[in-house]
């Protein structure tokens, strides 16, 4: 198996900040498998058929998805299946 790159995301969250919100209307991601230590809770709508990969786990989503991430945790956005 092949090396696989991960960025080591910045996020832009202060000392003083204690959570931030961000809301990215999208019709698909292109972000990186990426690793950052502050949690992460992302819901997604209209997500039917995409991959979701955190950690080890590689799953299928439905049309509403509800995910924390754990801080230290290897994540990527959803993938969409090519139809």
């Amino acid at each position: 198996m092949g090396k696989v790159d991960v960025l080591k995301e910045t996020t832009p969250l202060s000392s003083e900040d204690c959570f931030l919100v961000m809301q990215r209307p999208k019709s698909g991601f292109n972000f990186p498998l990426h690793v950052h230590m502050e949690f992460e809770l992302n819901y997604l709508e209209n997500a039917a058929g995409a991959i979701r990969i955190v950690g080890d786990s590689v799953e299928e989503i439905d049309d509403l998805d509800l995910v924390l991430i754990a801080g230290g945790t290897m994540c990527s956005p959803p993938v969409f299946r090519k139809s």
